[in-house]
């Protein structure tokens, strides 16, 4: 079942409504088209399709329909199992992230070059796990033994991404949050977010150096903290370069060496030691730290 809505000179799609319950539906459609008609993305994007799915644990944007004035968003069929008032603001919040990631990838050249890279190195990373696997079947190898050593080969890729998480979704998180009036008191907000955002950190750091066992690494460790911790750390990082003289446009048009930069000038300028950082090794989190303590775990002989 399709719906199409006209919204100005744009339409919004809203396809396979038979895995939504018949009392839901209006409020996806009013959801929907209130989240679409104050978005940014209604400047840029002329249709926008949202598509229920039975198959996906989480909304996403589908990258493969990205087009210039076409988006595509999926929602999980599970979403509709909320009762109808927590509904609506659950598909506001939702959309309005995934709008986000939407009007992000629009107008920074920097990111749309960061997915481009990525989907090469998912697409290695198949390649390269596929010649690990028929050898196994030629030897003595252990399919865990396999993933070991294929995570040892892409770590450099792996916390690259990493740090590009906490730009792209601590942007989403920003607009998210941002339209259910949690910048009205920033002070306030900026105390609350570093305190969650700090944990996190912390946690995060803790995780992935215990995934680390006689110089191999479980990426099932590295899993559990990639699906969390960029979301936390980079709505803090967004918040705080808001809270001086960067404006979002700005923030969102850097690329994420710039960001992370950008984010440790204002902790500094503020007084506050940066949770993340690059190469100082002032951050909780610091990439050149992290991928020094992980190569040296994996030069280690069992």
């Amino acid at each position: 079942m399709h719906t199409t809505i006209r919204v100005g000179e744009r339409l919004l799609e809203l396809r396979k409504l038979d895995l939504v319950p018949g009392a839901l539906r209006p409020v996806l459609r009013d959801a929907a088209k209130e989240v679409f008609t104050h978005s940014r993305l209604a400047l840029v994007h002329a249709h926008v399709i949202i598509e229920i799915r039975d198959d996906i644990p989480n909304p996403r944007v589908e990258e493969r329909s990205l087009k210039k004035h076409r988006a595509h968003i999926l929602l999980p069929s599970s979403l509709f199992a909320a009762d109808e008032q927590h509904l609506s603001q659950q598909l506001r919040n939702s959309l309005n992230h995934e709008f986000a990631h939407l009007w992000h990838n629009d107008i920074s050249p920097s990111l749309k070059r960061a997915l481009e890279s990525a989907r090469r190195l998912k697409k290695g990373l198949e390649k390269e796990k596929l010649r690990f696997l028929q050898a196994y079947r030629q030897s003595t190898m252990s399919p865990e033994r396999a993933m070991h050593l294929l995570d040892k080969r892409s770590i450099r890729s792996l916390l690259h991404r990493f740090f590009i998480e906490c730009h792209i979704e601590g942007i989403a998180e920003y607009c998210e949050n941002t339209l259910r009036g949690l910048d009205l008191f920033k002070s306030d907000v900026h105390a609350v977010l570093r305190a969650e955002a700090r944990e996190t950190a912390m946690t995060a750091n803790l995780a992935l150096a215990n995934a680390i066992t006689f110089g191999e690494i479980d990426v099932r460790v590295f899993k559990r903290v990639y699906d969390k911790a960029p979301y936390v750390i980079g709505h803090h990082m967004v918040f705080t370069l808001l809270l001086k003289e960067y404006t979002l446009e700005e923030v969102v048009k850097m690329n994420y060496h710039e960001f992370v930069k950008a984010y440790e000038r204002v902790c500094k300028h503020i007084g506050e030691r940066p949770l993340v950082s690059l190469t100082s090794g002032k951050g909780i989190l610091d990439y050149k730290e992290m991928l020094k303590r992980w190569r040296s775990a994996f030069s280690q002989k069992s």
